[in-house]
């Protein structure tokens, strides 16, 4: 092989290496960024970028226990109470057609109940009785039943035109309280269903199971003392005391003037005698 084959160098390319630029190809330069500011670059995402925080909120979704779902509430009961002006003294026949008439026309999907609020009262009677020809004195309870509210009937109904044409056209029946031709009835608020019914299922004592005892005389009012130690002496009631148990009735404080001292005497209410 002769020399003269290889290209000789020329004054541009002194080392002989062959650059393709020479040959009219165009190239582009690569730019190499620093290494410093590649680690710049890469903490300013992770401290200003979204990603890491939406990360741990992903991981924390991921990880966190399902939610149990609420229960529903109840669904809200239709009937209300209501307050119905009736005929004074014909309370329980009006009640026992309404309810006849209900089961008549089958109306019982609207109707709750109806009653008639009562208190049960103790009185005490004196009754006269024959004893060896004498005629001797005795005490007895009478236990009585009182309506709350003369005149009025209480009922439970989901009021509609069924309802109200019902009641309406039973005799002795006046109207809804509250009512008019142009105006529904007011229902009666949970706390007054509370006060004015509490007691007429069966529990005729009351809330605390104690019998309301009707006395005819008050605290500051002049009494004499029946029996005992102190009887036939006259006093001034200072004090009335309600019973505690079912089972005991009141008590009353009397002030009596025992040589010339005022001494309180406790006694039971039926040992007491108004002047």
């Amino acid at each position: 092989m002769n020399d003269e084959s290889l290209p000789t160098p020329d004054a541009d390319h002194p080392t002989g290496d062959h650059h393709p630029a020479a040959d009219g190809v165009a190239t582009h330069p690569v730019a190499v960024a620093d290494e410093a500011d590649v680690d710049e670059s890469f903490e300013d995402r992770v401290a200003e970028g979204p990603e890491a925080g939406e990360g741990v909120a992903v991981a924390a979704e991921a990880n966190a226990e399902p939610e149990t779902p609420a229960e529903p509430p109840p669904p809200e009961n239709p009937k209300k109470w209501y307050v119905i002006k009736v005929t004074s003294n014909r309370e329980e026949s009006i009640k026992a057609a309404i309810e006849r008439r209900v089961k008549i026309e089958g109306l019982e999907e609207y109707f709750g109940q109806i009653v008639i609020p009562v208190e049960k009262v103790t009185q005490v009677k004196k009754v006269v009785e024959k004893k060896n020809g004498d005629k001797v004195t005795k005490e007895k309870r009478v236990v009585k039943e009182n309506k709350k509210f003369p005149g009025y009937l209480f009922a439970e109904v989901e009021f509609n035109d069924q309802i109200l044409y019902l009641f309406r056209e039973t005799s002795g029946v006046g109207d809804f309280v509250g009512a008019s031709l142009n105006r529904i009835p007011t229902p009666m608020p949970d706390r007054d269903v509370q006060s004015v019914l509490h007691g007429v299922s069966g529990d005729p004592k009351g809330k605390d199971g104690k019998v309301k005892v009707k006395l005819d005389f008050e605290k500051g009012d002049k009494v004499r003392i029946r029996e005992g130690a102190f009887a036939n002496m006259e006093g001034e009631v200072k004090l009335i005391t309600e019973p505690k148990d079912a089972g005991e009735t009141p008590k009353v404080t009397v002030v009596v003037s025992i040589f010339g001292r005022p001494v309180d005497v406790e006694l039971d209410y039926w040992q007491v005698d108004k002047v």
